[in-house]
């Protein structure tokens, strides 16, 4: 399943937005430990087509104090295809004919 994110723009696409997520990781501690987890989230604000479902796209790094414990890969929801002459025809045939 994971934890969702907010999408990622998609530059040179069929699709402008790609859905991404990540998995959390498992580790043993402390209990006293667990409130000092801190999570740094590094992902690119855009990216270029095509993607491929399952693809990292960024990471999740979970540390406590400067110490990193674990990381998660970011991944792409989705597939999103290049936009081709023949996709680009297509969605401007579309815009036209709704106005």
């Amino acid at each position: 399943k994971g934890v969702e994110l907010p999408p990622v723009k998609v530059s040179k696409g069929e699709q402008s937005e790609l859905a991404v997520k990540y998995n959390g990781f498992s580790i043993v501690m402390k209990k006293s430990e667990i409130g000092s987890v801190k999570k740094e989230i590094s992902l690119t604000e855009r990216i270029d087509a095509p993607v491929e479902k399952g693809s990292a796209v960024g990471n999740v790094i979970y540390k406590v104090g400067e110490n990193e414990i674990g990381r998660a890969d970011i991944v792409a929801n989705e597939s999103v295809e290049k936009l081709d002459y023949g996709s680009m025809l297509m969605m401007l045939l579309r815009k036209s004919s709704t106005k």
